[in-house]
């Protein structure tokens, strides 16, 4: 634990608020510590005909174009729900339906305050966009796959997307679907080591409680060693 002796007021601007502090360590040595504070964020992945709303914008601090899930800053004296509505229909233009918290993160626990909301919702009525003077946003829909592809590329870098991602396949809101199309006859060491295993083409959903099988693997033998994958 460290505690706070004094703090000098460094900046405050619109949107974050620099302090520095000294403090005193657990083994009585004093430190200083320089501190962000930020009223905090909210993010929604906003679903629409199977696929989500993601807003590509420039963000000056970093000198590039981001794609990114709707989001901003926390308004002082308002809370999260009202806050990711609010935005919901300033960039993506819906109302919201079926509104679920996934959780927050913490994006930057080692110097500032701030702390992201993360939301699942439905598009419902379209009310039309209203940006702010300065902003500059082109909205695309994309799907949970293309999604994942380009964290996967590294295209899509931004933290708060990224950890929506992850709770929407954890918290079994959206799956991922996968299929091969290739057959296989003999060994397979997965599978202990056994012979004249038979796989045909396979389909199959990844979600909340794993892999669900849905189609192509031939002989109970595959079916039986697999079944723990389904929940």
């Amino acid at each position: 634990m460290e505690k706070q002796l004094s703090r000098e007021e460094i900046y405050k601007g619109k949107v974050i608020h620099v302090v520095k502090d000294k403090v005193l360590i657990d083994d009585g040595s004093h430190a200083l510590r320089e501190v962000v504070l930020h009223n905090g964020g909210a993010s929604i992945a906003l679903k629409k005909d199977g696929a989500y709303y993601m807003v590509r914008q420039y963000r000056y601090a970093l000198g590039k174009e981001m794609l990114e899930f709707p989001a901003g800053k926390i308004e002082i004296g308002e809370d999260p729900d009202s806050t990711i509505l609010r935005e919901a229909q300033e960039e993506a233009g819906y109302t919201v339906k079926n509104l679920k918290k996934l959780g927050s993160i913490i994006p930057t626990c080692g110097y500032c305050t701030e702390r992201i909301h993360l939301y699942y919702g439905e598009a419902d009525e379209r009310v039309g966009q209203h940006f702010d003077a300065d902003e500059r946003i082109d909205l695309k829909l994309y799907t949970l796959s293309e999604i994942k592809k380009m964290i996967a590329s590294g295209e899509i870098d931004d933290a708060k997307t990224i950890a929506i991602v992850y709770n929407l396949e954890a918290q079994g809101i959206d799956v991922g679907f996968v299929y091969s199309d290739e057959h296989y006859c003999g060994d397979v060491p997965y599978f202990g080591g056994n012979t004249n295993v038979h796989v045909e083409p396979v389909a199959g959903l990844i979600g909340k409680n794993g892999f669900f099988l849905l189609a192509g693997l031939e002989g109970g033998y595959c079916a039986e060693q697999l079944s723990w994958r389904s929940g």
